[in-house]
């Protein structure tokens, strides 16, 4: 109602598990052809011959919007999702979550 009120717009972005990354600092060299991968995030955090969150993240490039609270969330199962690298319910990547902050 405030925002309403002083005539401004209101975004509320509720996002669920965040996993994936994105550059952390203008200095942080991406690729041109995709912007959103950091090169050095992914180094940083590569602790395997495969990372997860650099798959997550090239798998997970759109969103799906749900009106409301109405997303389905992990439940029980965030324990075994919280690192895969494929998107389950109520992952939200934190590229695409900056976005809707920054875009709305």
């Amino acid at each position: 109602k405030l925002a309403s009120r002083e005539g401004s717009g209101l975004t509320i972005v509720r996002c669920g598990t965040l996993k994936g990354g994105g550059p952390a600092s203008p200095d942080d060299p991406i690729p041109d052809d995709v912007p959103t991968l950091s090169e050095k995030l992914y180094d940083d955090l590569a602790k395997d011959i495969v990372n997860w969150q650099l798959l997550f993240d090239c798998d997970t490039r759109g969103v799906a919007l749900t009106p409301g609270d109405s997303a389905e969330g992990p439940g029980l199962r965030a324990v075994f999702t919280a690192c895969a690298s494929d998107a389950s319910p109520g992952d939200s990547g934190r590229v695409q979550v900056c976005q809707a902050l920054v875009r709305s």
